[in-house]
């Protein structure tokens, strides 16, 4: 899966111009090999809606199904569930740049869509948490 991963982003890097964003696509890039390094590895897929939706709804037929949305839940789900036990987790999309590549690899069919992927392990050190915004200043009330 890492070659996989690599080689799609070294097709995208190829393929930009020179310069100050090239530098920063590359190091953007790098932060999607390292995946295969943890123990374990969970893709995170869902299944992409019912034709009769996608022709009734067009673009929103994703929303409306749902199914992607569930998908990033029962990630999250997972990763909670993982730290209970005093496992570390990661959840990473950039591996998706591979998405149809990664979908062959592991025999997934057309109506299937990789949502994320999450890498669990047993972390090195356990970082405090970080200080939270005050909910004031990230919600809106609406009367």
């Amino acid at each position: 899966m890492e070659d996989i991963v690599r080689n799609c982003w070294k097709s995208i890097l190829d393929k930009s111009q020179t310069g100050v964003i090239k530098d920063e696509l590359e190091r953007y890039a790098k932060n999607f090999d390292w995946f295969s390094q943890g123990p374990v590895l969970i893709v995170i897929s869902a299944k992409r809606p019912e034709t009769f939706l996608c022709h009734l709804l067009g673009e929103a037929a994703d929303d409306v199904a749902g199914t992607e949305i569930s998908a990033a839940m029962a990630a999250q789900n997972l990763m909670l569930a993982a730290h209970t036990f005093g496992i570390g987790s990661c959840c990473i999309t950039g591996p998706l740049a591979a998405q149809e590549a990664l979908k062959d690899l592991l025999g997934l069919g057309k109506r299937r869509k990789i949502v994320c992927l999450v890498v669990l392990g047993y972390p090195a050190e356990q970082p405090e948490a970080p200080l939270r915004k005050p909910v004031e200043k990230i919600a809106k009330y609406i009367a």
